[in-house]
């Protein structure tokens, strides 16, 4: 008994040694309700997580919300606008090869103005097969193919390798 009050005696003498102890058992406490709210916090947060390909990489995602119908329109009419705007310039690119093979032709003014207006039935072959893939790739498939070959013809995974799943997910 002798031994347990010279004990209390002294803790009490050493004020510095009591707010040590006292300090020790909030910061314990504290502790262990952190980690409690932790534990709520992720118990709800489950949901399964898919998994990435590896011709994602680490690129972000844009998420297009389904609550606006005018978000929507405003997407489609860039998208329409932007093909307009291609279709324009590929018209452009033929007038002027049109316009400068006109040019070359020699004047004569026997013939009249026939040899002068280019045929527009009359394509070369690779302007033909240029007007058929671009025809062709304005759609939701030739985007997926041109994503495809960006990431056949990018840089090498050797200097840009995958992320595991792991490392995802602690950033």
């Amino acid at each position: 008994m002798e031994g347990l009050f010279g004990l209390f005696e002294a803790l009490a003498s050493n004020f510095f040694i009591v707010i040590i102890i006292i300090a020790g058992i909030i910061g314990f406490f504290r502790d262990n309700s952190a980690k409690q709210k932790e534990k709520q916090q992720r118990k709800p947060n489950n949901v399964p997580r898919p998994t990435a390909t590896p011709s994602g990489g680490n690129k972000p995602r844009q998420r297009v919300y389904n609550d606006n119908q005018t978000d929507k329109k405003v997407y489609t009419t860039s998208i329409e606008e932007q093909q307009n705007a291609q279709m324009e310039q590929l018209a452009n690119r033929y007038k002027t090869s049109a316009n400068r093979a006109m040019n070359k032709l020699p004047h004569d003014a026997i013939i009249g103005d026939t040899l002068r207006e280019p045929d527009k039935g009359e394509l070369s072959q690779s302007q033909e097969s240029l007007k058929r893939q671009i025809g062709s790739n304005l759609n939701k498939k030739g985007l997926v193919n041109g994503i495809i070959m960006s990431e056949v013809l990018g840089p090498p995974r050797a200097s840009k390798p995958y992320r595991s799943v792991i490392g995802q997910r602690r950033k």
